[in-house]
């Protein structure tokens, strides 16, 4: 059976891990330090799945804030960004999968907690569904899924006075707003009410908090560099397919430009939300 995913849009090189480890100390700042949402108490918590780990930076770290007995499986379609096993917690378990396909028998109904992060350039009305039911059938009763993502639609550039220029940065802002053709943005507001149709479990939604972009974040440069690092994936794939071509020419020149604003002061802001949803126990009557 074939992966129902969009293609992945970013590399898998060191550079692409270290855009990875950037955005996963970004988005800690971002939420105020958590690796667990606060709502999710941890008193309990046995068995820990990690969907996309990329790097699997975020299990490393949360086996260091949790009890060794507590084991963290972090499943990705690539072990091409993964450290070596020897550099990992030994109840820290790295697998592949494709999340897209239904995980198998062993990981089902096996965990207290999924975390789902930064999905939302794979995901359109056509797969969704069908991740979501994936994802949530690896929660056992009273089982938690938190699901980080960002919200591109949001994509806006700022500034820090109205002299500052900010047009190159609107470019890529626009250019965030835009979903692929095989990519979709829509699901972002219903996403409570897909998790809660997704299964015959009943989940109950604890949190669904908006990270509003516009607010002060001091992590601003940690972000700008984030997506500076991923234009410059997307663009090095452009100039791949044919580097004298005018939209490779254009995305480079757009590169360097966004950079010199960025020093000088721009900003691209992107909404960012934290769903988190509990299974609960229906009880005969």
């Amino acid at each position: 059976m074939a992966s129902s995913s969009s293609p992945y849009m970013f590399n898998r090189d060191h550079k692409a891990s270290v855009r990875l480890n950037y955005q996963h100390w970004a988005t800690k700042q971002l939420c105020g330090g958590y690796l667990l949402h606060p709502s999710i108490p941890t008193s309990n918590v046995r068995r820990v799945a990690d969907i996309g780990t990329g790097t699997a930076i975020w299990p490393v770290e949360l086996s260091q804030t949790l009890s060794p007995d507590i084991q963290i499986d972090a499943f990705d379609v690539s072990r091409a960004q993964y450290p070596p096993n020897e550099w990992v917690p030994g109840n820290v378990k790295l697998h592949t999968h494709d999340a897209f396909l239904p995980f198998p028998e062993k990981h089902v109904g096996r965990y207290d907690v999924v975390h789902v992060r930064f999905f939302v350039t794979l995901l359109n009305p056509e797969n969704i569904q069908r991740f979501i039911q994936n994802v949530v059938a690896l929660l056992r009763p009273d089982g938690y899924l938190q699901w980080f993502d960002a919200n591109p639609s949001t994509a806006k550039a700022t500034a820090i006075n109205p002299t500052t220029s900010k047009v190159a940065v609107e470019k890529l802002a626009a250019l965030m707003r835009k979903p692929r053709p095989d990519s979709s943005y829509e699901w972002i507001p219903s996403l409570p009410e897909l998790v809660q149709s997704s299964s015959s479990s009943h989940l109950n939604i604890i949190t669904n908090d908006v990270i509003d972009s516009s607010a002060f974040n001091p992590s601003r440069t940690l972000w700008n560099h984030c997506h500076l690092l991923g234009y410059e994936e997307f663009a090095a794939q452009v100039a791949a397919r044919d580097a004298k071509s005018d939209v490779a020419v254009r995305a480079h020149q757009t590169l360097a430009d966004v950079a010199i604003e960025m020093a000088a002061g721009a900003n691209l802001e992107v909404d960012k939300f934290c769903l988190v949803a509990k299974v609960t126990i229906e009880e005969d009557t």
